[in-house]
C-alpha cells in the first residue's frame, strides 16, 4: 500500500509506559526471553491492564492511615485490638526487617514513616461469657483471636508512596503465581511426553513454549481476584480486651479487620500505619528504648 493510503490508516493506541513498565518487570520476573517471542507485548497487555486496575482498586480500598502510638493504643479501638500492650507496638516495629532497612536508609531513623502493617491471625476456640437472644449465657461457644507475626511493608515517607509500593508488591506475587503455572504446566507437558514413550521433551528455549506462556499470562491476571482478595472481618472486643469472632455480649464493641488474602500467603490481617516519632535506629536494643521513648 503507498504512503498515501497509509495515512488514512487509523493509529495504534498508544500504550502508557506504566503498563509497558509494569509488564517488562512481569516478564523479567518470569522469564526475560519472553520480550523476544510471539508479538511482545500486545497478547499481554489486556490481562495486565485488567490486573493493574484491580490491583490499584485494592490498594486504594485499604483504610488509613492509622496512628500508632500509646495514646492511639488508649483511644483507638483497632489499635488495642492488634496489639496486646503499647509495647507490643515498639517490638513489632523493631522486628520488621524493612522498617530497619528505612531507617538505615534515613539516618537511623523512622520519623513520620508510613507503611503497611501486617500481622497473622491466630484463632483458637474457646468458651466465654455471651448473649444468646437477649440472655446471657455463661459458657457460651466462641473462637478468641490473637495476633503474632508482625510486619511492616513497603515502608516510605508518604501515605501515596506506600500505596505506589504495595501496587508493585502485589503485582509481584501474581507473577510468582504465573510463574508456578508455567513450571507446573513445563512438568505436565513433559510427563505426557514421557506418556507417549517419545523422547521429545519440552526444552525451555524452544519458542513454542515461550508463546505458550500467553496462557499462562492470561490465566493469571485475567482473573486476579482468583489469587488476590480483601475481606473484612467482623470481631468483638469487650473490656478486658478479648478480641472474638462473634459478639460477646451487647457491650462488647465490633471492630472491622481488613484481611489480605494472597496466593501462596496464609491470610494476613492488614492495617496503613504511621508512625510518628524520633525513629529507629538499626540496633535492636537501642531502636526498642528510643521508640518507647517516642511514644510516650
Amino acid at each position: 500500500m503507498s504512503p498515501f493510503w497509509d495515512r488514512f490508516k487509523p493509529r495504534p493506541a498508544r500504550i502508557p509506559e506504566r503498563t509497558l513498565a509494569v509488564l517488562r518487570r512481569g516478564v523479567d520476573r518470569v522469564d526475560p526471553r519472553l520480550v523476544q517471542a510471539c508479538p511482545y507485548p500486545d497478547p499481554y497487555l489486556p490481562a495486565l491492564s485488567q490486573s493493574l486496575d484491580y490491583v490499584e482498586a485494592l490498594v486504594s480500598a485499604i483504610p488509613g492511615p492509622l496512628q500508632i502510638n500509646r495514646e492511639a493504643f488508649l483511644h483507638q479501638p483497632l489499635v488495642r485490638a492488634l496489639f496486646a500492650a503499647p509495647d507490643e507496638i515498639a517490638a513489632a516495629l523493631c522486628r520488621s526487617p524493612e522498617a530497619r532497612a528505612y531507617a538505615e536508609n534515613h539516618g537511623g531513623s523512622c520519623h513520620g514513616m508510613w507503611a503497611l502493617l501486617t500481622a497473622e491471625p491466630m484463632v483458637r476456640d474457646d468458651f466465654g461469657p455471651g448473649e444468646v437472644d437477649g440472655f446471657l449465657v455463661r459458657d457460651l461457644p466462641r473462637q478468641i483471636w490473637n495476633f503474632d507475626h508482625y510486619a511492616l511493608l513497603c515502608p516510605g515517607e508518604s501515605e501515596s508512596a506506600v500505596r505506589t509500593a504495595l501496587v508493585l508488591r502485589l503485582l509481584d506475587g501474581l507473577f510468582d503465581a504465573v510463574a508456578e503455572r508455567r513450571a507446573r504446566r513445563r512438568v505436565e507437558n513433559q510427563l505426557a511426553a514421557l506418556a507417549k514413550e517419545t523422547d521429545n521433551l519440552a526444552d525451555p528455549r524452544r519458542i513454542p513454549d515461550l508463546c505458550g506462556q500467553i496462557e499462562d499470562f492470561n490465566a493469571v491476571l485475567g482473573a486476579p481476584e482468583a489469587y488476590l482478595s480483601l475481606h473484612t472481618q467482623e470481631v468483638s472486643m469487650d473490656a478486658l480486651g478479648t478480641i472474638a469472632g462473634l459478639a460477646t455480649s451487647a457491650a462488647a464493641g465490633r471492630i472491622a479487620l481488613l484481611e489480605l488474602r494472597q496466593h501462596g500467603n496464609p491470610p494476613r490481617v492488614v492495617a496503613l500505619i504511621q508512625c510518628q516519632g524520633d525513629g529507629q535506629p538499626p540496633s535492636l536494643r537501642q531502636g526498642l528504648q528510643d521508640i518507647r521513648h517516642w511514644m510516650g
